[in-house]
């Protein structure tokens, strides 16, 4: 399984409406880091919310459920980043 699938299985399996969620790849000062679960939009992409009328979309294979902090986040994203760039 590529990691597009397994993202792809992770976000139908465990995100619901309304939970919160980090953007692994999106450094701490970014205000779009964490928010809150949407929906899926396509096979790559969720839709996330600020709670405060603000939504942007995320690639599913940078979105986990919870608020991660900062190891948690380089700890998933390293792999990501290897598998992808090298």
């Amino acid at each position: 399984m590529d990691i597009g699938e397994e993202a792809g299985q992770r976000v139908v399996n465990s995100f619901s409406f309304g939970m919160e969620v980090t953007n692994i790849c999106a450094s701490m000062n970014n205000p779009r880091k964490y928010g809150l679960f949407v929906r899926r939009v396509g096979s790559r992409e969720v839709e996330v919310t600020d709670g405060k009328g603000k939504f942007w979309r995320v690639g599913i294979t940078v979105i986990y459920a919870g608020h991660l902090d900062e190891g948690e986040c380089d700890a998933l994203y390293t792999p990501i980043h290897r598998t992808v760039y090298g």
